[in-house]
């Protein structure tokens, strides 16, 4: 399986994991800190940004998802390494923390505590978004100039959606757009709930933090 990523630093690996329909330079505000501690690796998962569909096709759950990294982890010679994401990529995070492998695990907003209606609002709201973002580029370009209009398209998603530059938000919209694993993730995502007591059999440490809505 193909994977994009970007790697720098030294230190104890680190390995860096998106949210569904995003991509690596998500982490772009913090990568350069980070490598000043870890080796960081900031990857793009399959389907999404540079890593296109696996030829297998995409892994039909989370179980596949985390079965199909582990190798790939290997591959790149890195051996339970530290491990941080957000929302599909805090979900994966807590996964390869419950099967064992990483040495930490770091969850921001993760996947997989929602109520069902929260899932259905949040699949709705990033299909609304990811439909939005198959507007004309010289179209979206134009309105994502308007501090307001990035406000309305990224508030869903982002604390301060207005301090996105046009290029960042333009580059997520065309993200979200390209990324041909957005309707095997979603279909997924209708039925995964992460099991929390699976964690209290991880012999690792983990961190989860939720934002207030």
């Amino acid at each position: 399986m193909q994977v994009h990523v970007r790697r720098a630093g030294s230190g104890e690996p680190l390995v860096l994991i998106h949210g569904i329909g995003h991509r690596h330079q998500a982490w772009e505000p913090v990568f350069d800190r980070l490598c000043a501690h870890h080796e960081v690796i900031a990857l793009d998962l399959p389907g999404f940004g540079l890593s296109p569909v696996p030829e297998a096709g995409m892994p039909a759950d989370m179980a596949a998802t985390v079965a199909a990294l582990l190798p790939v982890l290997a591959e790149w010679g890195v051996e339970r390494p530290h491990v941080a994401g957000y929302s599909l990529g805090g979900a994966i995070a807590l996964e390869l923390a419950a099967a064992g492998a990483v040495a930490s695990a770091t969850a921001f907003s993760p996947a997989g505590f929602f109520t069902p209606a929260e899932r259905r609002r949040a699949l709705a709201i990033l299909r609304l978004l990811r439909l939005n973002a198959h507007l004309p580029t010289p179209l979206m370009r134009v309105a994502l100039r308007s501090a307001s209009v990035r406000a309305l398209c990224f508030a869903p998603l982002v604390c301060r959606p207005a301090a996105l530059t046009v290029e960042r938000a333009l580059g997520d919209a065309l993200a979200l757009r390209r990324g041909l694993g957005f309707p095997a993730v979603a279909r997924a995502a209708r039925d995964y709930r992460f099991d929390g007591a699976r964690l209290s059999r991880a012999s690792v440490p983990v961190t989860i933090g939720l934002g207030r809505s």
